[in-house]
């Protein structure tokens, strides 16, 4: 069985669908980061991997047409 690392840092199976985080939720999350070890580095994995969601989203999107 795959194993992934959500937004909230769980694992997640692939497969499954992941949530949807509304900007309000985006926003604590970057809030919650900088109170953190590493606030950079914890920052620009929580972007990289929100834009690779996106990115899949409109391939995806793409693909069903």
């Amino acid at each position: 069985m795959n194993m992934g690392i959500s937004a909230t840092g769980r694992p997640t199976v692939q497969g499954k669908q992941a949530k949807i985080v509304s900007p309000t939720q985006e926003r604590a999350i970057l809030g919650y980061l900088e109170t953190t070890r590493y606030p950079h580095r914890d920052r620009v994995m929580f972007l990289l991997v929100r834009h690779e969601g996106v990115l899949f989203s409109a391939r995806k999107s793409q693909d069903c047409r």
